[in-house]
């Protein structure tokens, strides 16, 4: 019996190690400038109907983070470029889109660093200042993610309790990856499945990561417990 026990605090001390390694560089990943909701085409119709000169800041910091996402390393410059950039249009075009995109873009460079105080306050400020709902629950996310980088995993799960439908399965396999960090086996996989429900069997990437993550859990030691 002493053995089995043993064999099973092993293979639970192996999951946990797996996830703080793993889930929330994966979902940090996620930070990187242009986002999720955010791609070309959106941009492209903010580039068709510029509003000078904001546009003008933004397309300067947009080309200065497509190049430092790219490149093996972040460099000094380029971190304080962005900063700048972002500064400008927080502080003198704080009603426009492209303050908030700005500030996602900079959390999502300090992020990739390492930087997540400086990222929590970029993202508390576009959460703050964002008026479409989107633009709420897209802050809102990606601060969760930070406040679990930072080790606050109450805040971040207390952030990530609602959600709209579009954002419903982000919110749930975060709460999953956090549940699953902190050893609390059940509340990850009730989290995993609720994700892969408000996929409705949707055959993507997103979905097949929260099947790979479940799977493992459900098949992995007996029920973890938080430290």
């Amino acid at each position: 019996m002493s053995d089995i026990r043993s064999e099973e605090q092993e293979q639970l001390e192996a999951i946990k190690y797996w996830f703080k390694q793993n889930a929330f560089p994966i979902l940090a990943a996620l930070l990187v400038a242009g986002g999720i909701f955010y791609g070309p085409d959106f941009y492209q119709s903010y580039k068709n109907n510029k509003i000078w000169p904001v546009s003008d800041l933004y397309t300067e910091l947009n080309a200065v983070v497509t190049q430092a996402s790219a490149a093996p390393e972040i460099s000094e410059q380029q971190l304080s470029t962005v900063a700048e950039l972002t500064d400008s249009l927080v502080q003198n075009y704080p009603d426009t889109h492209y303050a908030f995109l700005a500030s996602l873009a900079d959390a999502g460079l300090n992020v990739q660093q390492g930087n997540y105080q400086i990222a929590r306050e970029r993202l508390e400020w576009a959460a703050q200042q964002a008026e479409a709902e989107a633009d709420v629950q897209l802050a809102n996310y990606r601060l969760a993610l930070v406040e679990a980088q930072l080790g606050e995993t109450d805040a971040a799960l207390g952030r990530l309790s609602g959600a709209n439908p579009q954002f419903a399965p982000l919110y749930s396999a975060a709460r999953g990856d956090i549940y699953a960090s902190l050893g609390q086996r059940e509340q990850a996989i009730s989290a995993y499945e609720e994700a892969l429900a408000d996929l409705a069997g949707e055959n993507s990437i997103q979905s097949n990561t929260v099947q790979l993550k479940l799977n493992g859990l459900r098949t992995g030691a007996g029920a973890l417990t938080q430290e």
